[in-house]
């Protein structure tokens, strides 16, 4: 299931793997943003993977900015 959702990511079309309320209701750029994050967890060399803390630290500053946008 990963290689499909990396192909659809290099195409520009994450929606096959998003449910539809997450497309109506979120907004695309954060929804890019988190999809982008997953691609980057899912890399075969594990270096080349972020550490928890470092994918946490990014889920913090994507809340951090969805809670600015929002007041």
């Amino acid at each position: 299931m990963v290689d499909p959702f990396i192909s659809s990511m290099e195409n520009n079309n994450p929606g096959l793997f998003l449910e539809a309320r997450f497309l109506k209701e979120g907004k695309t750029e954060q929804l890019m943003e988190c999809a982008v994050l997953a691609v980057r967890c899912v890399q075969e060399d594990g270096e080349k993977r972020p550490t928890m803390k470092e994918v946490a630290q990014e889920l913090r500053k994507m809340s951090k900015r969805s809670v600015v946008n929002h007041s």
